[in-house]
């Protein structure tokens, strides 16, 4: 998912080459913007994190670790 949506932001600066861009995303929508712009492997080249100027992220689940000793993660084995 993330290097489609990598893929789907370089093709809009490629076709819009002015263009200042304005992430968005609701629940896991969400979260994954967040990523793309907040880990450490820095996926984004420096061009398009330029590019990106502002953030709109709606109900987002920033933080899996409350949820690793519950029920909920009996079928995604997430780990810490």
């Amino acid at each position: 998912m993330e290097a489609e949506i990598i893929s789907s932001l370089e093709y809009l600066v490629k076709l819009l080459p002015e263009a200042k861009l304005i992430l968005s995303g609701h629940s896991a929508g969400g979260q994954l913007a967040a990523h793309l712009l907040h880990t450490p492997t820095k996926p984004l080249s420096n061009e398009l994190y330029q590019r990106i100027i502002g953030m709109v992220l709606i109900s987002g689940v920033y933080d899996l670790r409350p949820l690793v000793n519950t029920y909920v993660n009996m079928p995604l084995k997430m780990s810490m």
